[in-house]
């Protein structure tokens, strides 16, 4: 069985029927009959009791690895004066 762990919201139509999830803010310890763990976000606790158990984990959208210059930056536009009117 697999099991997926995140904070967010998932469509759960969108992965197998032997998956699982949970929320990993309440791990306390690894589940048994876990053959393989998903992790979104960064969580090295669940990471590290899984792999000590010898489980397959893979860890998505962990922000240790992504880095901020990775995401599109908004193209600021460039500002342009107010003229004023001639005074007479």
């Amino acid at each position: 069985m697999k099991i997926l762990y995140t904070t967010g919201q998932i469509n759960k139509d969108d992965f197998d029927r032997d998956f699982v999830f949970a929320n990993p803010d309440y791990f306390g310890e690894p589940k048994s009959n876990i053959t393989e763990v998903g992790i979104i976000g960064d969580y090295p606790n669940i990471v590290e009791a899984y792999e000590g158990l010898g489980i397959k984990v893979e860890v998505v959208n962990d922000p240790a690895k992504t880095e901020k210059s990775e995401a599109p930056k908004k193209e600021e536009k460039p500002k342009t004066e107010k003229s004023e009117a001639p005074k007479n």
